[in-house]
């Protein structure tokens, strides 16, 4: 609820009416002294209809010095905004949540880049990664199993490949019609009791650890995945384990 004060001015009758804004110190003071009352009421909430007020009252005074008048407007003025402006404060004091309150914040910069890891990792790009373990190579930023001896890396798996032994040895024009020539010609490349037939054609035998399929492939036993450090196995192929590397940041 805003706070009324009256405050009540006396005036000389006898003041001729003009259209004016101002009036001199002298004659207010002699209002003061000698006349009718002049009401004005001042409303905290409502400034505007206070100067309109205060305006249609002072234009009925009479012309005079103009600074001088200039100056009392003022001071009038100054006090009732000052009066608003402090019966403003109070209330909005009186209905602030006290359990309200602004944290305090602080900035941290625009931070810097790390520039070295820590041990046991290195350095890819901008961040740090755990260095692959023993029989792992990195690839990217994961860390690969490494293929075993003798198998055949394809990406993300190793095979135990087969192999081919060739055309092998057939019967040809001057040989005895039997597969004596055939082997005499199969043993001098590949040694003694190192040949076989199949069908009409002698061939090589296979290596150890490989038989025969059909006539000219060689193809290895089912290797053991998982003695080989290896993942799950899919024919004669081992699915290779991945480490996803993991980014840190440095110091």
């Amino acid at each position: 609820m805003s706070q009324t004060r009256t405050r009540s001015k006396y005036f000389a009758t006898s003041l001729e009416p003009i259209p004016c804004l101002f009036v001199s110190a002298r004659l207010l003071d002699q209002g003061l002294k000698a006349g009718t009352p002049l009401s004005v009421e001042i409303h905290a909430s409502k400034v505007e209809d206070r100067v309109v007020q205060l305006k249609t009252s002072l234009c009925n005074l009479p012309r005079l010095d103009v600074m001088a008048n200039l100056l009392a407007f003022l001071a009038v003025f100054a006090a009732m905004a000052s009066a608003s402006v402090n019966q403003t404060d109070d209330r909005q004091l009186q209905t602030t949540d006290a359990s309200f309150c602004w944290k305090t914040t602080h900035t941290r910069g625009v931070g810097q880049v790390p520039v070295s890891c820590a041990a046991g990792q290195e350095r890819l790009g901008l961040l740090c990664y755990d260095k692959c373990p023993v029989g792992m190579t990195r690839k990217g930023l994961d860390c690969h199993s490494n293929c075993p001896a003798g198998f055949a890396d394809q990406g993300l798996f190793c095979r135990n490949t087969e192999y081919g032994r060739g055309f092998g040895y057939p019967w040809k024009f001057g040989d005895w019609l039997n597969d004596s020539g055939m082997y005499q010609r199969c043993q001098k490349d590949h040694g003694q009791g190192k040949c076989e037939n199949w069908g009409w054609v002698v061939y090589p035998k296979c290596l150890p650890g490989y038989t025969s399929f059909g006539c000219c492939i060689c193809r290895p036993t089912i290797p053991d995945c998982e003695a080989l450090g290896l993942g799950g196995r899919v024919d004669l192929s081992c699915a290779k384990k991945i480490t996803i590397g993991t980014p840190y940041l440095g110091t």
